[in-house]
């Protein structure tokens, strides 16, 4: 069996729509990372892409080679998205390397097989050596997996980003794959329990509370998971202080993640200036009796997490 020494992963975990993106994607400019991109999600058998991952390091006429989502209208953005950016996926890969559960169940305390560890260390080798590069940060949202991961990177490094759940759930009305892929009318991730179904279903299942209702469950599960993990292997944050003070919150996240300083990380960050607060939208998003269902559902666990307080 070959062992590689992959130096202790990062992971950014959470809810969808919990400022996961943005603050993997700052994290991913730092020097001394490697990342899965657009390319390594598309043409899955072909790790050997991720050379193309070195041409956004080296900077052209003072500015990089960075790709992004189309995310607007713009020509800018719509020639981007041909160049590698780090990037979730569709999951399909992650399904390939670790099975169905992984992407679509909370899993709760399922650890992989021998084979599957060496499957999926043998894969992330690849992705660092044609990166040239020994470290390296996925975003994962969803259910946290963090026994799973774990289990095959043990020294692995867990970056939970929270939310104010009422924001989380207004965006996720909003998107439109939430709703394109079930997620208004049937869970997005097996195992919920009975009590959470009865409790959805008695709000004659709204999609909101449905949604409510997840952000609980990855947040419980979070935490409940990375009891397993030594104190400097999990790391929390909420995307509130990120959006208060960008440049200090990703500062000090990379020195929990043992990383030192990147001028790259500060002129990303200069150039996207104040990152602005969408948490306000949701009044306007959800109607009074949704906002009530919404706050009613997550009440318990919001209020631990420092929300609805």
């Amino acid at each position: 069996m070959k062992e590689y020494s992959i130096d202790r992963p990062i992971f950014v975990i959470g809810m969808d729509r919990s400022g996961t993106s943005v603050i993997s994607e700052i994290m991913s400019l730092h020097d001394d990372l490697g990342w899965l991109s657009n390319y390594n999600h598309r043409f899955r058998q072909l790790p050997q892409l991720s050379f193309l991952n070195r041409i956004t390091h080296i900077p052209h006429f003072g500015w990089y080679l960075r790709g992004k989502k189309r995310q607007d209208k713009m020509l800018s953005s719509r020639l981007r998205k041909y160049l590698p950016y780090c990037d979730e996926g569709d999951y399909t890969l992650w399904t390939q390397l670790c099975g169905h559960d992984f992407t679509w169940d909370f899993l709760g305390g399922g650890t992989p097989s021998a084979h599957t560890c060496q499957k999926v260390r043998d894969y992330i080798h690849t992705i660092l050596k044609y990166q040239h590069r020994t470290r390296l940060i996925v975003k994962l949202t969803g259910p946290p997996r963090i026994n799973f991961l774990s289990t095959i990177f043990p020294d692995a490094v867990f970056v939970h980003v929270m939310r104010d759940p009422r924001a989380v759930v207004a965006s996720l009305m909003r998107v439109p794959y939430w709703k394109q892929k079930g997620g208004w009318e049937r869970p997005f991730w097996s195992g919920l329990s009975q009590k959470d179904i009865r409790a959805w279903e008695a709000a004659d299942k709204s999609a909101c509370v449905l949604a409510a209702i997840q952000w609980a469950k990855v947040v419980e599960q979070t935490w409940q998971e990375c009891e397993s993990l030594l104190p400097e292997q999990f790391i929390e944050i909420k995307y509130e202080d990120f959006v208060a003070s960008a440049f200090d919150t990703i500062t000090a996240l990379l020195s929990k993640c043992g990383l030192g300083y990147s001028r790259t990380v500060k002129r990303y960050i200069d150039c996207i200036g104040n990152v602005r607060n969408m948490n306000t939208k949701y009044r306007q998003m959800l109607i009074p009796s949704e906002l009530d269902a919404v706050q009613q559902a997550v009440k318990k666990t919001a209020e631990k997490a420092g929300y609805l307080e």
